[in-house]
């Protein structure tokens, strides 16, 4: 484009200074110059409707110092704004030639955030659906008030959404790639399954773990948890079972030094800790990141 001077710089750095100055130049100039500029014609966008009024009162000041009086007044009907609001009176004097209806406004945030919300409510198929519900099932994903988030991947896809626009990303396979990579350094293969024997045997050494609590004058809430895990560990699929396994063996006080080791229970434990790195986790998040990123793109 020709005729643009762009200034960026720090707070404080002279911006305003520099345009005024700028502007007032190539007002002044005589109409025979090339470098003369109409009033009418300048357009200039900031960010603040504040820094824009600052901009066209300074304008007009440094104009009048000049003596260019009509020039000054003249410069109320040049396009001074903010980008939204420029943007908005060229619609409105243009709209015939860009096929837009002249009733364009800015989109407030409520509106937005409406907006957004059924625009990615309308893009999960079915089986995004299911499977969300199943990973959330599987890490036990709460909201604020520890009641089950059915909705925890929307802020996920609202943030890939809203940095693709803020960076201009039309393309997520690198994202996409690195999320996997890192996955991958944080996964090892590991499998944490459990067969219907090896549960029974764990739930028993709960129990005697609960009694071993109760003996030694253990927290209230350890003997809370591994109960909870007992009553409920037998109906939980693999990886919500080892979820809430790994979060109460992590927690839970070490045995009395004098205590006779169980044997399934330190298994347990060493499980636990390999849950992470584990495969099922491995293939649960896999398909997360992929299936986050495919909506971001639709």
């Amino acid at each position: 484009m020709k005729n643009v001077t762009y200034i960026s710089a720090g707070a404080g750095s002279g911006k305003t200074y520099t345009l005024t100055t700028k502007l007032a130049e190539l007002v002044a100039k005589d109409k025979n110059d090339p470098e003369h500029v109409e009033p009418e014609e300048v357009i200039l966008t900031t960010f603040t409707v504040k820094a824009a009024n600052e901009f066209k009162e300074k304008a007009k000041a440094e104009l009048y110092k000049r003596g260019k009086y009509d020039e000054a007044s003249r410069l109320d009907h040049a396009l001074m704004g903010t980008i939204d609001s420029v943007a908005s009176k060229l619609i409105q004097k243009y709209w015939y030639a860009i096929g837009l209806s002249p009733k364009q406004g800015v989109m407030d945030d409520t509106a937005k955030a409406t907006y957004i919300n059924q625009s990615i409510a309308n893009i999960p198929s079915d089986d995004d659906l299911h499977f969300f519900a199943q990973f959330r099932k599987a890490f036990n994903i709460t909201a604020d008030d520890h009641k089950a988030d059915e909705n925890f991947w929307k802020s996920h896809l609202k943030d890939i959404v809203e940095k693709s626009i803020s960076f201009d990303i039309t393309d997520y396979s690198v994202s996409m790639e690195e999320s996997l990579r890192v996955l991958q350094t944080l996964c090892n293969g590991v499998h944490i399954h459990l067969d219907a024997g090896e549960r029974i045997a764990v739930l028993e050494a709960l129990h005697t773990e609960v009694e071993s609590c109760k003996e030694s004058g253990k927290k209230r809430t350890t003997l809370l948890g591994i109960d909870a895990l007992q009553r409920h560990g037998r109906y939980m699929d693999d990886i919500e079972w080892t979820t809430e396994w790994a979060k109460l063996l992590a927690g839970a006080p070490a045995r009395p030094r004098n205590a006779a080791p169980i044997p399934i229970l330190e298994d347990a434990r060493q499980r636990a800790a390999d849950l992470w790195r584990s495969q099922e986790v491995y293939d649960l998040q896999e398909r997360y990141i992929r299936t986050i990123f495919r909506l971001a793109k639709e």
